[in-house]
């Protein structure tokens, strides 16, 4: 049962929960942000010019440039402590700047940007925590246990660290499906955009995605 951080204003908050319902939160917070988007034409053009940038930087080998700035519309960075936020508050931090985001962030907006701007029918949240080496005392450990990782360090003995990705699934551009590799969870034909790899994070294996304690939510329609 992995320990994932989180930040609510300014309470943290501990997800002490298993990787399922982790994903579900996740998945709210990108159908929030997606709504947001929705109502607000101009939020979601940004996103649009921010995403689409990063597509034409993808196809090019690169990370991309914002309109008429030198600079790339996004960028991984590896956050201590988690904070999980909806684009409108990215957007409005990062106004006309790279924004700088962790995996479940970038993983939330990206979502919004298929959802929206690219009408996809399948649009999904993952997470996985792959199982990294044998737990300290040689079985499973709890995450109480005193030989458990510290709170927040999103693990638990013997797991690596939590990572959050976009999955698509159904009819989408061959562009697109050039961009992503095969999803290796229960159901076959999906496919797994890394958006964090997308803006610097080194690539996992291909197997990494749906190995180990591992989630998939799909954003609903309404």
């Amino acid at each position: 049962m992995p320990i994932i951080a989180g930040r609510c204003w300014s309470r943290f908050l501990e997800f002490n929960a298993p990787i399922s319902t982790v994903t579900i939160i996740l998945r709210g917070l990108a159908e929030g942000s997606a709504e947001e988007c929705r109502v607000n034409p101009k939020l979601l053009a940004d996103l649009n010019v921010r995403c689409r940038a990063a597509l034409k930087g993808m196809k090019d080998g690169g990370l991309g440039t914002l309109p008429g700035r030198r600079v790339a519309p996004f960028k991984y960075v590896e956050e201590p402590v988690d904070k999980w936020q909806l684009y409108s508050a990215l957007a409005e931090h990062f106004a006309e700047q790279m924004l700088v985001a962790d995996c479940d962030c970038l993983s939330i907006l990206w979502a919004g940007f298929f959802k929206l701007a690219c009408n996809l029918d399948r649009v999904g949240v993952g997470i996985s925590q792959p199982k990294t080496r044998p737990c300290c005392k040689g079985n499973e450990c709890s995450v109480g246990d005193s030989n458990a990782s510290a709170p927040g360090s999103g693990r638990v003995c013997g797991h690596g660290m939590a990572h959050a990705y976009n999955v698509l699934g159904g009819e989408m551009p061959d562009w697109l499906r050039r961009m992503c590799v095969p999803y290796g969870g229960d159901e076959q034909g999906l496919y797994v955009f890394d958006a964090s790899v997308k803006a610097g994070m080194s690539r996992p294996s291909n197997g990494f995605y749906g190995s180990g304690e591992h989630d998939l939510r799909w954003l609903r329609d309404d």
